[in-house]
């Protein structure tokens, strides 16, 4: 749904943060026009494509009620760290070194995905779970109907909040590499579809199922995580990185305080330490108003 790694969905997330938009990444006249779609209005404005999609947006949501929550803790390989609760992700472009016995220290053949290193990752646990809660998100927005909000408050509870199946908030052992580190600041990019999640729990803000002692056990949680961003020595690894990796690292960090619970604090955060070099560096343009040809249903349809 919202997911974006193009610099022109970055400039619009910058745009929206000095502007306080309501949401961050949605585009609300678009969610607008999917939910007239949605609702049968004859509109002859509407893209000819907004039924559809809304209508695969629910649908998609449909496969995913009542299914068992997504979580790391199923993940049975535990080489770097003991604790089930701690995400672990292996670098995907690390093998073993087929001139030692043991194969270690693994090698990096660069651009060469190792299926055994996706596998023994979270990576892929935590990318089902973000798409669960945009498409149920989306969907309670859209029909009204509080079983989606239910479903993805289920969600939300059994990745992050659920004593036996949250996940601890760090990345102390993501992207790492067997036989030389046991995590790197590579890791936080495991994590850059986090940014979608502060539109996800806006549109969950009007659900019963969504208590108040969830919101505040989230907050508790996203403001461990980014205070482990700014303060962790993987995360400044991470923050100092001149490529796509540290400008994800920006826009998360961003997205985190927000989530945390403090808006202002992470508008002035971004505005002080972050948009100077981002208004540098991105096209001097706003939020594309194109055609919605081409994008994935439940994906990118509300968003730049």
């Amino acid at each position: 749904m919202f997911r974006f790694v193009s610099f022109v969905g970055l400039w619009g997330f910058c745009l929206n943060l000095q502007a306080a938009e309501k949401f961050l990444l949605i585009q609300e006249a678009r969610l607008e026009q999917l939910e007239s779609a949605y609702e049968g209005k004859e509109d002859p404005s509407l893209p000819p494509e907004a039924k559809a999609i809304a209508t695969k947006i629910v649908k998609e949501a449909d496969k995913r009620v009542g299914k068992p929550v997504i979580t790391i803790t199923e993940n049975e390989n535990l080489q770097a760290s003991k604790d089930p609760h701690d995400y672990f992700s292996i670098g995907r472009y690390f093998w073993p070194d087929p001139s030692k016995p043991d194969g270690l220290p693994w090698i990096n053949r660069d651009g060469e995905t190792n299926p055994d290193a996706v596998k023994a990752s979270d990576e892929k646990k935590l990318g089902e779970m973000i798409h669960t809660v945009e498409y149920l998100a989306l969907a309670y927005h859209l029909t009204g109907k509080e079983k989606y909000g239910t479903e993805a408050a289920r969600f939300f509870r059994g990745f992050f909040l659920d004593a036996g199946t949250k996940m601890n908030p760090h990345l102390d052992y993501g992207q790492s590499v067997p036989g030389k580190a046991t995590g790197r600041g590579w890791g936080l990019i495991d994590t850059r579809g986090f940014m979608s999640l502060p539109d996800v729990l806006k549109l969950l803000e009007k659900c019963s199922a969504w208590t108040e002692k969830d919101r505040e056990e989230m907050k508790a949680w996203w403001t461990a995580y980014g205070d482990w961003m700014q303060t962790s020595q993987i995360g400044l690894q991470e923050k100092k990185a001149p490529n796509n990796h540290g400008a994800a690292y920006d826009v998360q960090l961003a997205a985190v305080l927000v989530m945390a619970g403090g808006r202002m604090r992470q508008r002035r955060c971004w505005e002080s330490h972050y948009l100077p070099g981002w208004m540098l560096i991105l096209p001097r343009r706003g939020n594309s108003r194109g055609s919605w040809h081409g994008r994935k249903a439940g994906r990118t349809a509300a968003s730049t």
